[in-house]
């Protein structure tokens, strides 16, 4: 089955004694679901990572607990070593390549990237300290704003007037600031793209004086197994650069903390603190990543972000304009390694489409197909209990993996994201025994219940005290805590985990609370129960809501909910208590922005 983890909240560097985790939250132990390669490999570059497909039980590997924001479980040690050495490796001044072609792990020895007169003091002038004041929304009270915070992190140098970092460090920003190594001047700094699924962000500077002297650095390869990586940025304690070094460990598509996104991520033993994300990890004199979390209960585990999936992210912003996202095929399946279920589903006796050939027992592969969404461009070509067996002619295995890199598999969720939204791919598929082909336009993922919503204020309709809003992750987390999994109603972790939208816009529109006054005496023990009709009219998002209560010319409003609770609200005395529930909660307005326009249609 298909699960989705529950999201994994960000850790940031407060300033002064106190160190907080996660802009005020308490620490979190989120599940990773890393799986990842025995070696170090080297791929493409037009892009790797995974889509919301999953093998059976929802895994795509396991290999302990992450947590986002670049911090591990213990704090920075004193004796943590800020940066004063210089490599003798060759220096790089070239910008970003706007090819999508990734170099090969051997190149990067002798890149033709950048300048031999570029030093490793140079590359450490490159990386700015980013400060960060953000002013997050009270999802379980959408009409306020929770007390201000501020953060900071890493960024880097990375093409004409361009400043990368993380997208967590940047996430609700009221106001961004970045101040060069070396020097005491913040200069305010504009976000000009974010990618909350990839973890990565872009910034500028307007003031010229800033850019004086720094140099962009450039992308390289994915470094092989055992390969040595200088990770460098400004974690906690102290506010100097500090650089730690360590090793590649393994690589493989894994879920991202901040969005819960499966993408392509390396591990290394390198220590990377709070502070640390958006900071490059550097091979000699070239970045072969961004760091952005860690491994909890782990000593010295780290993960950074390959340049695979750093290129797709640029590269969508300079095909699109903007950050479009990563590609999703918009299927569940499930592994197929028993042989008796090959046997049910004929994939020992394939007939192809055009030759009538047979396929032998050890081409036998593929995943079977156990739903499709509706709104995907999949569902004009898959059906349920089709066996899927390849992408873009990469054979899939039964495990679900595909071959990666010599010996090495990975989860074919990889060639997915590979691609851009909008493109198209050429899926192999049997049904009923036959083999066919066919190609599938590719979407971004469509959530029922959103798993993020950063830098958006969650959407709200008061009326006769009753509060409506749609559920989310965020809010789930806001009502129940960080378990909400393990403490939310079952009906709305099921709509959380397992939901899939049949129609555009869909949402789940709950009853949030209900706010007492005399119009609504009797229900005000009802909250969290999804709303699913009014005066008879299905409700299938909060647009809708508001149209229909708003219209109604009746003289009650009845509301069908959960359980098959009912509420009964008189129309006419609604109006009237109006204001005043207002006043009394010290509510300026009964409906959200986003959704007033709806008033007047």
């Amino acid at each position: 089955m298909t699960t989705r983890k529950r999201p994994i909240d960000e850790n940031r560097t407060r300033k002064g004694p106190i160190k907080k985790r996660g802009r005020g939250r308490p620490k979190k132990k989120p599940t990773s679901n890393l799986k990842l390669a025995d070696e170090v490999v080297r791929i493409s570059a037009d892009g790797i990572g995974g889509d919301k497909s999953s093998k059976l039980n929802g895994s795509v590997g396991s290999a302990g607990k992450k947590r986002g924001r670049g911090r591990p479980k213990k704090k920075a040690l004193p004796s943590t070593t800020e940066a004063s050495v210089v490599s003798r490796g060759k220096a790089l001044t070239q910008t970003v390549s706007k090819s999508s072609a990734v170099q090969d792990a051997s190149s990067l020895q002798t890149s033709p990237y950048g300048s031999p007169k570029m030093d490793f003091k140079a590359i450490l002038r490159s990386v700015v300290k980013i400060y960060c004041t953000y002013t997050e929304p009270h999802f379980a009270l959408p009409w306020q704003m929770k007390r201000q915070d501020s953060a900071t992190s890493s960024g880097f140098i990375i093409g004409e007037r361009r400043i990368m970092g993380n997208a967590h460090g940047i996430a609700f920003h009221s106001v961004v600031r970045a101040r060069r190594h070396g020097e005491s001047r913040k200069f305010i700094a504009r976000v000009l793209h974010v990618g909350h699924e990839c973890d990565l962000a872009l910034l500028t500077v307007d003031d010229d004086e800033f850019w004086k002297g720094l140099k962009p650095l450039s992308l390289g390869g994915i470094p092989q197994l055992q390969d040595k990586v200088n990770v460098v940025g400004y974690p906690t304690g102290g506010d100097n650069i500090c650089v730690t070094q360590g090793i590649v460990s393994r690589i493989g598509v894994g879920k991202y903390s901040h969005t819960e996104e499966a993408l392509l991520a390396v591990q290394i033993d390198a220590a990377i603190n709070a502070g640390n994300s958006g900071g490059p990890a550097v091979k000699g004199n070239i970045v072969v990543g961004v760091a952005f979390e860690t491994l909890d209960d782990a000593e010295n585990i780290g993960y950074i972000i390959p340049t695979p999936v750093i290129r797709h992210f640029l590269n969508d912003i300079e095909k699109n304009g903007e950050y479009k996202g990563f590609a999703n095929l918009g299927i569940h399946f499930q592994t197929i390694e028993n042989k008796g279920m090959k046997k049910a589903f004929k994939l020992l006796n394939v007939t192809g489409n055009k030759k009538g050939s047979k396929l032998s027992t050890a081409k036998a592969q593929g995943v079977l197909i156990r739903k499709v969404e509706p709104l995907s461009g999949s569902a004009k070509v898959l059906r349920r209990n089709d066996v899927l067996v390849s992408f873009d002619n990469h054979p899939i295995a039964s495990d679900g993996t595909v071959k990666f890199r010599d010996s090495e598999r990975v989860a074919f969720n990889y060639l997915i994201t590979s691609k851009y939204v909008g493109e198209k791919a050429e899926v192999g598929f049997i049904r009923n025994g036959v083999l066919k082909k066919a190609p599938v336009s590719l979407g971004r993922g469509i959530q029922l219940v959103r798993t993020h919503m950063y830098d958006q204020k969650t959407s709200y309709f008061i009326y006769g005290g009753l509060v409506f809003t749609p559920l989310s992750f965020p809010y789930l987390e806001a009502e129940y805590g960080k378990k909400w999994d393990k403490k939310a109603p079952i009906k709305l972790c099921d709509y959380a985990f397992f939901g899939i939208p049949k129609e555009p816009k869909e949402q789940i529109v709950i009853l949030n609370q209900v706010l007492i006054s005399d119009v609504n005496v009797g229900y005000e023990t009802f909250s969290n129960l999804r709303v699913f009709e009014v005066n008879g009219t299905r409700i299938s998002n909060m647009g809708q809501l508001v149209k229909v209560v708003s219209k109604c010319k009746e003289d009650f409003v009845t509301v069908l909910l959960e359980e098959d609770h009912t509420i009964v609200i008189d129309a006419h005395e609604a109006r009237k208590a109006h204001e005043q529930i207002l006043e009394q909660n010290n509510i300026e307005h009964h409906i959200s922005e986003d959704l007033r326009s709806f008033l007047k249609k």
